[in-house]
């Protein structure tokens, strides 16, 4: 819909128009002119003598129509003022949004970005914007040029539009609730926005606002997981339109690159990642392994490990100081220098640092934050497993900001630290949602093992107006048969619900008698009108079978034409025996219902003839490669499709080789598949697919030959498969060992073999791995499977313990501790 007011001006006018039955030549103004004028295609108030010339001859009021044109002057002003809330894509400087700096190479200037080559994800992402998708996310590997991908988009879609770039969270929510006219939402690493709130406000933004963002796949497949903890991320992002940045250049576009720093990066560059080579990430990762630089690489972990953790793009300055010694030996801390090592990971290489320094604080001085390189993040954070002790102890002491914190406290108990989440939540219990969080993730984690300090948090949080731990305490006082103090939980709970909780609960209530109660509570919130309170009184009156009391409570609604009110009001005349009353309100119900809206077929596009799609493969097209086999598949000419794989898969590349395989046994050609991976067998992924083929051709015998040989190189398929299968057997000693070399690196084989470890003896070792396992943070401070395991091995009450406490980094029990609210 056009908000502009000209197009509310250029619509009376046609209206004048179209009465007065002239034709667009009638004015003496050229028709064009008349046209614009009338479809409202001005971006300024057009000029009176213009607009009084159509009046006239349209015999229209002047004096009305002067006023009005007067009126559009000033409202276009306005309505230009209230777009105007940001830069343009051109007037922002490219690394405020984002766009990493690149390497700098002798002979060019490294202050500027490098020249732009389309790829193929940029013709996806420049048509999205064109037709108006609302929201589009980029997604792809850390360095493959999303960031870049978004700005050039923009650049050549919407060039016009004001860019608003949040910071976090809460400005999204501040500005975006503002937001009225077109306008592009820049949300660079958009995972780092999505609260509760943030998506409440970009779902219900306006259809003029476009929202880009970019994150990670990882991330993308996180938040967009059914089974994850982000539901209205999900939501949110299943409307969204994905665009997959491809992690290396194809052949093609490196035949492009003119610019000496690119010639470089395409030089120095694994498997064509260019973007990667051209942020500087590789070589600052290789520095970081170097193990003659101890703190540089202890620093930059401390930095990543923050970051990842509190989610925060940098970490105060303190807070990597007191985190040091624990990423350092106990040989390395004498001779470490904090200042020194600072200076090293901030002194560029080519340009480029590991640690960028910023000063957060409003006066002049040194860097008091840092940001860690993205690519490190990705690499680094990628590669840890647990973290130090000391790191959470500064997290504690140094981070402040509440969404850092709050961060730190959820990183927390997914490790099974509560008490470490208890005290990054503390200092802001003054937020009613961090009370509920305190008392549900950290005292409540389950229902039959609470904190001793859980009542009085709930208590806390009930007294502040918190909705959901009035209903929670009135709900265990229903449980305990405890009267009179359910009803004193419940009144509290109804004026903050305004009953929806009384409807809900109708069971609970009349099991302690306090049905009748609850409708007195009621009753002057019904008199009020509060619709919520009627619905739920009405519900009240038939339980204790008062339908005549609730007819007349709906029967004012019904009346004035509420759907819902006449659709009860039919459902209890029916009850009451009423049935001609009932057949009259029903039928006053289907009256109202809307015919459902027509649909319109759709037709899908038509597929890319053959010719296009190789002209799109010799351009260096990866999606139109894949299509182009699949269509020579199906038409019966696999052999062509086989040669489109040979090249890349001989080279190494992995879909390609699965393509080449899968086409070679669509031929009958298995034996060619199996010698052509077996002299490439010195790859996992070679042996991995030997044994597929060996199962696909039902060769039991080779095939658990090359899967034992694969699960002993890592493959964790591989292993999960021969270990159950041994399992089965009866050999656990031989499914343990094909179980470890990947139980190292995945989850999944680590649980099997904690499961399997007690069988031979080692429950010792199975406790050690389950304990790591919570601290690493992948099975979701899932503390109750330690317990269970404890518990079998007689150690009940320490089980108890950690239930209730959970544990210390180290993997330790946690000791008791208390959490008494703020006085």
């Amino acid at each position: 819909m056009d908000d502009r007011p000209q197009a509310s001006f250029a619509a009376e006018l046609k209206r004048l128009h179209e009465q007065s039955g002239n034709s667009l030549t009638a004015y003496g103004l050229p028709k064009v002119t008349v046209k614009d004028l009338i479809d409202g295609k001005f971006t300024a108030a057009p000029p009176w003598d213009r607009v009084h010339t159509i009046v006239v001859r349209c015999e229209g009021d002047v004096d009305r129509w002067r006023k009005r044109h007067a009126r559009l002057e000033a409202d276009v002003e306005q309505w230009k003022q209230r777009q105007r809330t940001g830069p343009t894509i051109g007037e922002w400087n490219p690394a405020m949004l984002g766009v990493h700096k690149v390497i700098a190479v002798e002979g060019a200037q490294s202050d500027e970005l490098t020249p732009y080559v389309l790829r193929e994800h940029d013709e996806v992402l420049r048509k999205a914007l064109r037709d108006g998708h609302r929201l589009i996310v980029l997604t792809g590997t850390s360095c493959t040029g999303k960031t870049r991908a978004a700005l050039e988009a923009v650049r050549a879609e919407l060039p016009e539009l004001p860019v608003i770039r949040p910071m976090n969270a809460g400005e999204l929510v501040r500005r975006a609730e503002k937001l009225t006219g077109r306008c592009v939402l820049w949300l660079n690493e958009i995972h780092r926005f999505l609260t509760d709130e943030a998506v409440e406000v970009l779902a219900s933004a306006p259809n003029s606002v476009r929202v880009l963002g970019t994150t990670r796949t990882s991330h993308w497949d996180d938040l967009v997981d059914e089974d994850g903890p982000h539901h209205s991320a999900r939501e949110l992002l299943v409307a969204a339109t994905q665009v997959e940045v491809a992690e290396s250049f194809t052949a093609q576009e490196m035949e492009q690159l003119s610019d000496a720093r690119m010639v470089f990066a395409a030089r120095v560059a694994e498997d064509g990642k260019l973007v990667q080579a051209l942020s500087g990430g590789p070589e600052l990762l290789r520095m970081c392994r170097d193990p003659r630089r101890a703190v540089f690489k202890a620093l930059v972990t401390a930095a990543v490990d923050g970051v990842l953790l509190s989610g925060a793009p940098f970490v105060p300055r303190t807070f990597l100081e007191a985190s040091l010694p624990g990423y350092l030996e106990a040989g390395q801390r004498a001779d470490a220098r904090f200042d020194d090592g600072i200076a090293q990971t901030t002194k560029p290489v080519r340009g480029i640092s590991a640690l960028t320094g910023r000063r957060e604080a409003p006066d002049l001085g040194p860097p008091d934050h840092f940001e860690p390189h993205e690519f490190l993040v990705q690499q680094i954070g990628g590669d840890r497993k647990t973290v130090p002790g000391a790191t959470w102890q500064a997290f504690l002491d140094h981070v402040h900001e509440p969404s850092a914190r709050l961060a730190v406290a959820r990183s927390a108990m997914l490790r099974g630290y509560r008490r470490i989440a208890m005290c990054a939540l503390w200092p802001m219990t003054d937020d009613g949602k961090l009370i509920e969080e305190v008392w549900r993730s950290v005292l409540r984690p389950h229902r039959d093992a609470p904190h001793p300090d859980l009542r009085s948090w709930l208590v806390f949080g009930a007294e502040r107006g918190d909705n959901l731990a009035m209903w929670t305490l009135a709900s265990d006082a229903t449980e305990r048969g405890d009267r009179e103090e359910a009803a004193k939980w419940w009144r509290r709970e109804l004026e903050v619900s305004q009953g929806r909780a009384m409807s809900d609960q109708i069971g609970a209530l009349e099991r302690i008698g306090l049905l009748e109660e609850a409708i007195t509570w009621l009753h002057q919130q019904t008199l009020a009108g509060t619709r919520t309170a009627v619905d739920a009184t009405v519900s009240l009156l038939h339980r204790v079978g008062r339908n005549d009391e609730a007819i007349e409570l709906l029967l004012p609604l019904a009346s004035d034409g509420d759907r819902s009110a006449v659709y009860r009001l039919g459902a209890l005349y029916s009850r009451t025996g009423n049935e001609r009353e009932a057949q009259r309100w029903q039928a006053e119900y289907e009256s109202t219902t809307p015919s459902p809206e027509p649909r319109t077929p759709v037709t899908p596009p038509a597929a890319p003839s053959e010719s296009t799609l190789r002209t799109k493969v010799a351009q260096g097209g990866r999606f139109a490669l894949n299509d182009l086999s699949r269509l020579l598949r199906k038409t019966g000419r696999a052999a062509e499709a086989l040669d489109l794989w040979k090249a890349e898969a001989e080279a190494g590349q992995h879909v390609p080789m699965l393509h080449y395989t899968e086409i070679l046994l669509e031929l009958g050609r298995a034996g060619d598949a199996i010698a052509w991976l077996e002299q490439r067998a010195n790859s996992i992924r070679h042996v991995v697919r030997l044994a597929w083929i060996y199962r696909k051709t039902g060769d039991d015998q080779a095939e658990q030959v090359w899967s034992r040989r694969a699960a002993l190189a890592g493959d964790s398929k591989s292993a999960r498969r021969l270990a159950k299968a041994h399992r089965e057997a009866g050999e656990i000693k031989e499914a343990i060992e094909v179980l470890r070399p990947s139980a190292e690196r995945d989850p999944a084989p680590e649980a099997d073999l904690v499961d399997l470890l007690p069988e031979v003896g080692r429950a010792e070792e199975a406790e050690t791995r389950m304990r790591k396992r919570l601290e690493t943070g992948v099975v979701a401070g899932r503390t109750f499977e330690l317990a269970t395991f404890l518990r079998r091995q007689g150690r009940a009450e320490e089980a108890a313990v950690l239930e209730i406490y959970g544990i210390e980094p180290g993997g330790s029990t946690a000791k008791p501790w208390r959490a008494e609210p703020p006085a």
